[in-house]
């Protein structure tokens, strides 16, 4: 027998699993086993992007209208593109740590 889940009206847990759910999260990060994990592939991390700790700042910035239109064509997440060109810059650019 075929079940479709709805993620948009989930079945509520059962008392069973919300007891699983929350000894998962009772654990400490260290002492779970993430070794059944396959490795993630270049294919995948060309769609996702691994979360930064450093919090970003909010600046105000003149650039050509090109350049933004350029940016905005690739779709949601420009800004972020912006930042990633901006990124590489300095990493090209900054002195070399030895």
């Amino acid at each position: 027998m075929k079940m479709k889940l709805d993620p948009n009206h989930p079945k509520p847990l059962t008392a069973a699993q919300r007891k699983r759910l929350q000894a998962v999260a009772d654990q400490p990060d260290g002492s779970i086993d993430y070794s059944d994990i396959a490795a993630m592939s270049a294919k995948f991390w060309a769609k996702h992007r691994p979360e930064r700790i450093e919090p970003k700042a909010q600046v105000t910035l003149r650039i050509d209208q090109d350049v933004i239109d350029y940016f905005k064509g690739g779709g949601k997440g420009y800004q972020t593109r912006i930042n990633d060109v901006l990124r590489s810059f300095v990493a090209a650019h900054a002195p070399r740590q030895r």
